[in-house]
């Protein structure tokens, strides 16, 4: 089966069975093409309009390397199955045959053969695709980060500052070294720094959404609490939370709901 020219059904059925191809090279090899794909959309988009006219010719040039790099990496599907052929065979040489190493070693080189051109593919898309970011035509909906690579923790800290108080600063102090990068970096830097810190929600709403979300988990009271918290500093009132949950409770059970009210209850006693 030529699996460039099969359904996508076909090809998900395949890679999921036993068979021996298609296998990741030629599923890397497919998405690949995918993404190069996608990124050429975005140059097509760009063709014809007025407001890109001083780019057009390179954009057209763009598309046309786009156009064989899609064609290439769906080339390498086949050309990845064939591949791997051989080390297939060398699996089924017995463990006691004298040549099986030399073999496996050999078809190994083979089979790597295919991945990596699909690597350097990729690479050439990615370059591609990033003229296609800076020239081609505009996303219908800008990006809402805020932060950059070298600002998302310390902004990331700052929000958690504002929403949970000094208690941020006693959470970094007493975590163990060897569990920082868990209860410092990445919650800092991405739940808060990458997330919280976006536009179009006020810290208001995305507390109430992150209590509710939280709540629909179950398993996670000591989170809720914090959030339950963190909802009365942002400004949200206890009926506030007591309504979300009411909403909720539909589609997350008695038991959920019943715990995080409790959490509620717990946290905001005199509210």
């Amino acid at each position: 089966m030529d699996f460039a020219q099969a359904s996508c059904t076909e090809f998900v059925t395949v890679l999921a069975s036993n068979a021996p191809v298609p296998g990741g090279g030629g599923a890397s090899a497919l998405v690949g093409a995918i993404g190069t794909a996608l990124g050429n959309m975005v140059g097509s988009l760009t063709v014809g309009k007025k407001k890109y006219a001083g780019v057009e010719e390179e954009i057209i040039a763009l598309k046309a390397k786009c156009d064989q790099l899609q064609k290439d990496l769906l080339d390498q599907i086949a050309l990845d199955a064939k591949g791997f052929e051989p080390l297939a065979k060398a699996y089924g040489i017995p463990k006691d045959d004298p040549t099986r190493d030399k073999v496996l070693e050999e078809a190994t080189i083979v089979a790597c053969q295919v991945p990596v051109k699909i690597m350097e593919l990729c690479c050439e898309s990615l370059d591609a695709i990033k003229v296609f970011a800076e020239k081609g035509i505009a996303l219908p909906v800008k990006s809402q980060a805020t932060t950059t690579e070298e600002s998302r923790f310390k902004e990331g800290v700052a929000v958690q500052k504002v929403i949970f108080g000094d208690a941020i600063d006693r959470m970094h102090a007493s975590a163990p070294e060897n569990q920082k990068d868990i209860m410092v970096n990445y919650l800092s830097a991405f739940c808060f720094g990458d997330i919280y810190t976006r536009n179009g929600l006020d810290l208001k709403t995305r507390e109430l959404l992150t209590f509710s979300i939280i709540s629909a988990l179950g398993g996670c009271e000591a989170q809720v609490k914090a959030h339950v918290q963190g909802n009365l500093n942002a400004g949200n009132h206890k009926q506030h939370l007591i309504d979300a949950l009411a909403q909720m409770l539909p589609y997350i059970g008695f038991p959920r709901t019943l715990n995080a009210l409790g959490c509620v209850n717990a946290v905001m006693q005199d509210a």
